[in-house]
């Protein structure tokens, strides 16, 4: 009789136990998930507030405006601790470049019209 209840006090804890690091593994991976989440909005806003500056400088050469918003968002990343690679930084930094000239031409053309 007591060989049974410390036998299913035992697997009651067990069975608690899996259940309790179980739960505590989502939860350390939801936020990890959510901070990435979060690094990622505030980059994106970063790089738009850095390429809205760039434009300002009207002397320089597009060659010129695109270093300077990579500088700025090494120096951001840098600062937070936040791991990057210099090509996907770049590549997509082009991509934004890209679809603003398209949005750009869509709107002058339209204003012809």
């Amino acid at each position: 009789m007591k060989l049974e209840i410390i036998l299913s006090f035992l697997g009651t804890c067990i069975g608690f136990g899996i259940s309790l690091v179980t739960l505590v593994f989502k939860l350390l991976k939801n936020k990890k998930a959510r901070e990435s989440a979060e690094q990622s909005i505030d980059i994106m806003n970063n790089l738009q507030s850095f390429m809205i500056d760039a434009e300002q400088y009207i002397h320089y050469s597009n060659e010129e405006k695109k270093q300077y918003v990579l500088t700025r968002m090494k120096q951001i990343m840098v600062e937070r601790q936040i791991p990057f690679e210099d090509k996907i930084l770049q590549q997509k930094l082009e991509e934004l470049i890209t679809f603003s000239k398209q949005v750009n031409k869509k709107t002058v053309e339209e204003e012809w019209l």
